[in-house]
């Protein structure tokens, strides 16, 4: 849990240096992600996962960090990545980044394609340098917070409106 609070500190001060002044909106999305990984003796993920987003208008493409810390048995690993989202593609989006599998103390990089929605549908690829490579579907339970900027025609969800979409 410490390595996961460090990396969601980390993400909010990377992202505080795009602050609102550049930036319509901000959003501040975590999310619970369950995932299964694929071959022989697959493994059920269960993670914690968080992204800080940026978009300046409804037409824009959404851009941030992300990062998820996944807890297994036996393989813990920890991401953190770039996201982008396309308003153009029904929000298809995609997040890569260096991933560190803790136990096995070994690195590698990993990308997600998924669907912005409330229920995120993702299927996730981790190449590792030294260990086979890990094959993830499932999805991604994430709730997006307005944290800074204007209103949006999008993941318009704050405490104070409580609009989804």
């Amino acid at each position: 849990m410490r390595n996961f609070s460090l990396i969601l500190l980390i993400s909010v001060i990377f992202g505080s240096g795009f602050s609102a002044s550049a930036h319509d909106r901000i959003f501040l999305i975590p999310g619970i992600k369950f995932t299964k990984t694929f071959g022989q003796g697959g493994k059920n993920v269960l993670g914690f996962d968080v992204s800080l987003v940026f978009s300046n208008r409804d037409d824009d493409p959404i851009w941030g960090i992300n990062s998820t810390f996944d807890f297994m048995a036996e393989d813990p690993k920890i991401s953190l990545g770039a996201e982008y989202i396309s308003p153009e593609m029904a929000y298809a989006g995609v997040s890569v980044g260096p991933v560190f599998h803790l136990t096995r103390k070994q690195f590698g990089l990993y990308s997600v394609v998924f669907a912005a929605t409330p229920v995120i549908p993702a299927f996730q690829y981790s190449l590792f340098f030294d260990a086979p490579d890990v094959s993830e579907f499932g999805m991604f339970l994430k709730v997006p917070i307005k944290v800074g900027g204007e209103k949006s025609g999008y993941f318009n969800y704050d405490f104070s409106g409580m609009n989804l979409f």
